[in-house]
């Protein structure tokens, strides 16, 4: 089928043919513009606890013994947090590997949004409270952990495209365009994030990341179709309806389901390609977490 073919066949119909790349936008816009922001409120916090001076902490670089020890104190911080984040995401990530497949691909699309909203205004409450302990700040990661974090929307959000296209090629263009707006998004909010905060200070810039973060979250609930589930025989589907939702959600099989997932036999190099992107994308994460904790 050729591009023509397909938006001929498409064109009636705008959910089928916009999916998740607004969704991708908005998610990383507020995503990129946290990381920055929090990171600035961090050494903003821990100056004003130590030092109790707004002049050297709006100043900070003027004054290398006071900013040798923000700056050491602050990524120790940060440091927490990534951990803190990251321990719960990988927890959250082997439950909700297997959610899209079994009972709902919006789910785990919805609960990595609300964590980011979450963490943000959590962000957005300390910008008015500088005088709060600074591990108060340590509730944001809480929340975006535990609700998937990064890790999982990328999975959740990929996997939609996967099952929504019709044939590779398909496939193969709806990947490439989520993957470039990700793209494009983190560069937009990485640029605005820094003369967010020092011209308008840190409630806007969190307030802003909420926005964008909620807008996503209304896009997702609103717009983006849930696709059909495979189908299952009679007798196994009469037992998953009497099984209450929490039950179905939280059942050990979604771990055991995501850990075979990367042991399964598959047809030529497919499973060292698996690995092969596992290990590029935690080098990746590993890159980017670094940097950030510069």
């Amino acid at each position: 089928m050729t591009l023509r073919d397909w938006w001929r066949e498409h064109k009636h119909d705008l959910r089928t043919v916009i999916t998740v790349e607004p969704l991708t936008f908005l998610f990383t816009i507020s995503l990129f513009l946290t990381f920055p922001a929090s990171q600035a409120l961090y050494i903003q916090k821990i100056c004003l606890a130590k030092y109790k001076d707004d002049v050297v902490c709006s100043n900070l670089s003027a004054y290398h013994v006071q900013q040798d020890y923000v700056q050491t104190e602050t990524s120790k911080f940060f440091l927490y947090s990534i951990s803190v984040d990251t321990l719960l995401a990988m927890g959250s990530a082997l439950f909700m590997g297997s959610w899209g497949d079994k009972i709902n691909r919006k789910i785990p699309m919805i609960l990595p949004i609300t964590g980011q909203i979450l963490a943000n205004v959590n962000y957005f409450i300390n910008s008015f409270n500088p005088d709060w302990p600074v591990p108060v700040l340590l509730i944001s990661p809480v929340f975006a952990g535990t609700m998937g974090g990064f890790a999982t929307y990328l999975l959740s959000v990929f996997s939609y495209v996967s099952v929504v296209s019709q044939g590779a090629k398909e496939r193969i263009i709806r990947l490439s365009i989520t993957e470039g707006i990700l793209q494009l998004g983190a560069a937009v909010a990485l640029v605005i994030s820094g003369p967010l905060v020092e011209r308008l200070g840190f409630s806007v810039t969190f307030g802003v990341s909420v926005a964008s973060a909620t807008l996503s979250l209304l896009y997702t609930v609103f717009w983006i179709r849930d696709p059909a589930l495979k189908t299952k025989n009679t007798d196994d589907e009469g037992e998953e309806k009497k099984r209450s939702l929490c039950s179905k959600l939280f059942e050990c099989s979604h771990i055991i389901e995501s850990v075979k997932c990367y042991f399964k036999v598959r047809k030529g190099y497919r499973r060292f390609v698996l690995w092969s992107c596992l290990v590029i994308f935690m080098v990746i994460m590993v890159t980017v977490g670094g940097k950030e904790g510069i």
